[in-house]
């Protein structure tokens, strides 16, 4: 989802430098970080090369290029090589899914990515276009159904974890939109908490379900920062870190 863009069936975001994980999140009353979209591995940096035929413009990013890619959300947790992960994409393809966020499947199914290009990165511009996604919902703001991406590194077979990734959009959203989806933390569940529609969580402090948790979070005990300290968030929230290639933890 991209963090601050309405989505419809379809719809088209250029981003600058190589963008590697498109990840869902639900906000409303059942929040939760997901690892539902498409995971696609972006080549190493190359050199820089005139348009390709068919209109690509490498500064804009708009058009697509040899190494362009489409993954379908139902086998988009791909490889290395781009190649799809059976075991990671099997319950998103099963007529009987046992994840406890199945129910949030119908939404993704039909949901496709398109990265414009993957191989040969320069300083450019590189479009992500979508089409089968939900609209998003619009109450004052950006309630719920929002396309994120995500710009990672890492090469491990099973993808990047959040630590890897840079995404938030803190400042950047418009009047009304859940402050939440802006940063990297947000509320802990009350103890014992799963995804449900039927009897969404409520926050580990308390607050209604209207305002947003996440069932699966702390997921390690470095999402929750040491107290006392002036890093402390409180017991009721998590907060990613994000761990650069070279250099520690921010």
């Amino acid at each position: 989802m991209i963090r601050g863009e309405p989505v419809g069936a379809g719809g088209r975001r250029a981003a600058r430098g190589s963008a590697r994980l498109s990840r869902a999140r639900s906000v409303g009353a059942s929040t939760a970080v997901l690892a539902l979209g498409a995971l696609i591995a972006v080549g190493p940096p190359g050199q820089a090369r005139a348009s390709s035929s068919g209109g690509y413009d490498q500064i804009t990013g708009v058009g697509l290029t040899n190494s362009a890619l489409t993954v379908p959300w139902v086998r988009g947790v791909l490889n290395a090589s781009n190649k799809p992960i059976a075991a990671a994409n099997a319950d998103r393809m099963s007529p009987q899914p046992t994840s406890p966020l199945a129910f949030m499947y119908p939404d993704f199914r039909t949901l496709k990515v398109t990265v414009s290009q993957t191989k040969n990165i320069v300083h450019q511009g590189i479009t992500i276009t979508w089409t089968g996604g939900q609209p998003t919902i619009n109450g004052g703001g950006l309630g719920g159904d929002f396309l994120q991406i995500m710009q990672c590194y890492g090469d491990s077979p099973s993808g990047p974890s959040p630590e890897n990734c840079e995404y938030g959009s803190a400042g950047l959203l418009p009047a009304g939109a859940q402050t939440p989806i802006g940063d990297r933390a947000g509320d802990v569940c009350a103890p014992g908490s799963v995804p449900s529609t039927a009897n969404p969580a409520r926050s580990f402090d308390g607050s209604g379900p209207a305002h947003g948790c996440d069932p699966l979070e702390p997921s390690v005990p470095t999402h929750i920062a040491p107290c006392p300290g002036p890093a402390c968030s409180g017991p009721g929230t998590y907060s990613i870190p994000f761990d650069p290639v070279n250099g520690p933890p921010v």
